[in-house]
């Protein structure tokens, strides 16, 4: 019976009920807007919400995917093509990948 209330037990010890046909809301990671590709193997990436990440890249170097982005020059050539970093038509990388991975940067360290 779809209007039966069901009882949800979080992790952290929240006891919520609600009718068993009430949609969630899912968090959608933010597209990227601006990336930049740092010398050291790093992207500095801005989100539409705004906020900054850094990804250390140097750890996916070592997959076949991403094997040719050891050319530095070719790794400099990161850009934003819809809300997702690219390099060639074969190698981009998720924003989700570049926001979960990806460490926090304070405002005004964008440098």
């Amino acid at each position: 019976d779809s209007s039966r209330p069901v009882r949800i037990l979080h992790p952290d010890g929240r006891d919520e009920s609600r009718p068993y046909n009430t949609p969630q809301k899912i968090a959608m990671t933010p597209d990227v807007i601006t990336v930049r590709a740092l010398p050291d193997y790093a992207l500095l990436a801005q989100f539409a919400t705004g906020e900054w990440r850094r990804l250390d890249m140097r750890g996916f170097l070592e997959y076949p995917a991403f094997a040719p982005l050891q050319d530095a020059a070719l790794f400099q050539l990161a850009h934003v093509q819809h809300g997702t970093v690219v390099w060639t038509e074969e190698i981009d990388l998720s924003p989700d990948t570049l926001y979960l991975r990806g460490h926090a940067v304070p405002d005004g360290e964008q440098e």
